[in-house]
């Protein structure tokens, strides 16, 4: 029986605290019973408890401290992990042995034998090297189930070491010191720079030239010692030449490059043949905001420089140089080549750009006084320029093949091509166009073990999916094909099959599954039904999974790749005090899509979750219940899912509300991750209006069959959440009887330019899109109840996206709004104090505008 239906025995709760007295009769009954402690004596008979809001918003080690960041150990034999403490002080590593038994703390002692972040393996895995607080270390691994030697320090110096990986054939490690790429051989430990350039014009193309002029050619024709002096400078350079060629330890001559550019990656061949190297001109200076911190431990405020905006950060253009090694030469890569190049994706937006400056221009010449000059002859529109950045290369295993994939900058374009290493020429596998923007999701691709080909993964039929190139096909095989995603692609060390995770069954559901590459069978290995994260063992024998449920925060368990085997648990980690809370199942729903037109391909529903009362929650007026919509936030992301939600304080709030007559809908409106191209697209150019509809849709749905009264709905969500409780407030008054939007996005043109440009474009060349998708363009719509909340310390949305639309508000005369703020909180709330008065807040709200019964929450029975 899960932990729904866990039986516990009576609690002893200490610490009762009761809610502040002026929260008015209504509402003391909310807030009673905030239980800081619970003890469960041994002997007591089985009960349910109710925690109250501040229970609930407490630290999260109150219902456990589950799994962080899982890993294997090199050797396959064992699997770390760090539990969180309280406040967010230093986590404590654990570890649990891979056949089982109790999880086992790790001493201060042995915490430099964790598994290290940054590692790479060698062709065979036999050795694996890794960095350790900027310094190097290899270790070897015996395999067939024998622990890992101990790692040896290959250097430990005050230089910052990078690790990049093993030479083809295993025998040298490749690292980067500094700005040096160098290769240590693992036998002799002899360092060496294997190749050197530099962004500089070749000094010997001066040295070397000959005299250019009228008056320098006449001194060589007139003087005889200048002439032979030349002639045996030349000789002795020449003699230098030879012999560094024939000196085994000489150091490799510098490669020179395009002056004026500037390193932005440097990839060598495992095999030392070529390297490849991405450059760029110098980053311009962006144009930075500033923050205050209010609160500070000296007592003063303290500015502080946060991103810029978007269409102000200064984008770099990549360009691509394969160097030879052995011969010293360079060769860019001709990235004009790429299909599409030359093709304007934003050429309407460009020209309408340009029509403006020139009407803009107009009038300011109209409204010039008699007798000054004209102006100045009409601009052109500017030359279109493609430009691109590197998503990633990669060598295949040998070092005979390399792959590159770009994004260009405009986001409408990604390559996925093959570099010809004889010709310079990119062979294009895959590319994908997108005339709203290409997602995320289809940049992943690797090579496979054994060199063959490569894997990729690619929207190109609506839904990210995996592609195999392994044959003269060069856009590649479907290995998956359907109305799902495909996410996590990797291929364990011993090669020849593919594991990923797929929502196959349901959009809301994560397995495990796997393509074997000899035989091409596709097989799931898990049915969990509900969220998962894995990792497989180095040695390719086992998948280390976080699973959870929707009442099931994340835990370890573990699945042995044999036939016939499944999957077991290695942790349990919620607390008692999370078991004896007889939390809400939700109910998923597909709710129909309202708008005509406007249905993306694959779904005519919105997915949601639905938090119904339980029995012994109060009855429904005569009109119905109270609704309250939760709005998630963005990013990519999902939240009407089956697993654990990361929203898990809005959890035990949605839990709270529903045992207190109210309905909660969590709704995954258009815009969110797991349902494919269409739908994350949708809100191409207007955000706020296809996710309002699908949240409008919502309202309808819970009339017409969950018993909701329509004059009675709240609405509340973070981020982009509070961006959309702000847009149906102030664009659908009247539908929404109060809203909590909680550190919201007001206006789009102050937000990043990495998330916004791909939805909106930039402010100035789109600033259609941006006052038509910017709530403080709406504001005058208010009639409803609003609370706004924002921490001070926030730089991802900053809080003056608040402050600007509070004086818009009172520039408005509106008056039922209010503005809260957390002078020590940035954009996730880390104090609990903070979150319990968020929470009491909206709670307050919601029972003030959506006329909640004050019901006393259950005392232990």
């Amino acid at each position: 029986m899960g932990p729904t239906g866990a039986l516990v025995r009576r609690p002893k709760i200490t610490g009762v605290r009761v809610g502040p007295a002026n929260l008015g009769p209504m509402l003391t009954g909310f807030f009673l019973l905030q239980t800081v402690t619970i003890q469960l004596p041994a002997a007591d008979p089985p009960v349910r408890i109710d925690p109250g809001l501040v229970q609930r918003m407490a630290d999260p080690v109150w219902f456990g401290r589950h799994p962080l960041n899982p890993a294997w150990s090199v050797d396959s034999r064992t699997i770390w992990f760090e539990r969180p403490t309280v406040g967010r002080g230093v986590p404590e590593v654990w570890r649990v042995p891979r056949e089982g038994g109790e999880a086992e703390l790790v001493p201060l002692e042995d915490r430099h034998s964790a598994p290290p972040g940054l590692r790479r393996f060698n062709n065979a895995g036999t050795r694996v090297l890794f960095g350790r607080s900027g310094d190097l270390f290899v270790q070897d691994l015996p395999g067939d189930g024998l622990a890992a030697s101990e790692p040896r320090p290959l250097a430990i110096t005050a230089a910052s070491e990078r690790p990049i990986g093993f030479s083809a054939d295993g025998e040298s490690v490749h690292f980067q010191r500094d700005d040096a790429l160098l290769a240590r051989d693992l036998e002799t430990g002899l360092e060496r720079e294997f190749v050197r350039f530099a962004f500089a014009k070749d000094p010997s193309e001066d040295r070397d030239a000959e005299p250019e002029g009228f008056t320098a050619q006449a001194q060589e024709r007139l003087s005889d010692v200048l002439r032979e002096r030349r002639a045996r400078t030349q000789d002795r350079r020449a003699h230098g030449d030879r012999l560094r060629a024939l000196d085994p330890f000489a150091l490799p001559e510098k490669i020179y490059l395009q002056p004026g550019l500037e390193r932005v990656s440097v990839i060598p061949s495992p095999d030392e043949r070529f390297v490849l190297v991405a450059a760029a001109p110098p980053a311009g200076q962006a144009v930075r905001d500033s923050m205050p911190e209010w609160v500070t431990e000296s007592g003063r405020v303290v500015p502080r420089d946060v991103r810029s905006w978007v269409g102000e950060q200064p984008l770099r253009a990549v360009r691509l140089f394969l160097l030879e090694v052995a011969s010293g030469t360079a060769r860019e890569l001709d990235l004009t080549a790429l299909i599409g190049w030359d093709e304007d994706p934003l050429k309407d937006l460009r020209e309408a750009k340009h029509e403006r400056e020139l009407a803009e221009r107009s009038a300011a010449g109209e409204e010039s006084a008699a007798g000054e000059e004209e102006p100045d002859e009409a601009p052109k529109p500017p030359a279109f320029e493609r430009s691109v950045r590197l998503i990633r290369a990669r060598w295949s295993p040998s070092g005979e093949r390399l792959a590159v994939q770009l994004r260009s900058h405009d986001n409408k374009d990604r390559w996925l091509a093959e570099v010809d290493l004889e010709s310079g020429e990119l062979g294009i596998l895959d590319h994908r166009h997108d005339q709203a923007w290409v997602g995320f999701l289809d940049q992943g691709f690797g090579w496979l073990r054994d060199g063959s080909g490569l894997w990729y993964l690619s929207e190109r039929t609506g839904f990210c999916h995996l592609y195999l190139v392994d044959g003269p096909d060069s856009r590649g095989r479907s290995v998956t094909e359907g109305r799902f995603e495909v996410t996590a692609v990797e291929e364990s060390l011993t090669g020849g099959r593919l594991f990923f995770r797929t929502n196959r069954t349901d959009p809301g559901v994560h397995e495990l599954e796997t393509y074997d590459l000899e035989s091409g069978e596709l097989k799931r290995w898990t049915d969990f039904g509900g969220g998962m994260t894995f990792s497989v063992a180095p040695d390719g024998t086992a998948v280390r999974m976080l699973v959870t449920q929707w009442n099931q925060p994340p835990d370890l368990w573990l699945l042995e790749l044999e036939p016939g085997s499944s999957p077991r648990r290695l942790t349990d980690s919620s607390s008692a005090a999370f078991r004896a809370v007889d939390w809400v199942e939700p109910t998923w729903i597909d709710v129909p899509i309202a708008t005509e037109g406007s249905i993306p391909r694959g779904f005519d529903t919105i997915r949601g979750r639905a938090y119904l009362p339980p029995d012994g929650a109060p009855a429904p007026d005569p009109d119905g219940r109270p609704c309250v919509i939760f709005v998630h936030g963005a990013g990519y992301l999902q939240n009407a899912h089956r697993g654990w939600s990361s929203y898990f304080r809005e959890f035990f709030f949605h839990d709270w509300l529903a045992k207190r007559g109210v309905v909660v809908l969590d709704l995954d409106y258009r815009g969110s991750a797991g349902y494919g191209r269409d739908w994350r697209t949708s809100i191409y150019r207007h955000m706020g209006e296809p996710e309002l509809e699908d949240l409008l849709a919502g309202i309808d749905y819970a009339g017409q069959n969950l018993g909701v009264d329509p004059a009675r709905v709240g609405v509340y969500g973070g981020s982009y959440g509070g961006f959309l409780t702000l847009m149906g407030l102030f664009k659908e008054p009247g539908r929404f009887a109060a809203g909590a939007a909680l550190r919201p996005v007001t206006d789009w043109a102050h937000y990043n330019h990495g998330y916004t440009s791909n939805i909106l474009n930039t402010p100035e060349l789109d600033p259609e899109a941006y006052l038509r998708s910017s709530p403080i363009e709406f504001a005058e719509g208010l009639e409803d109840a609003l609370l706004i909340c924002h921490g001070l310390v926030d730089d991802n949305v900053f809080a003056k996206d608040s402050i600007r639309l509070a004086q818009r508000l009172i520039e408005l005369g509106k008056d039922d709004w209010e503005f809260a703020t957390y002078p020590v909180e940035a954009h996730g709330f880390r104090e609990p104090t903070s979150w319990a008065d968020e929470y009491r807040r909206i709670a307050e709200l919601f029972e003030r505008h959506l006329r909640l019964h004050a019901v006393e929450p259950s005392a232990p029975r």
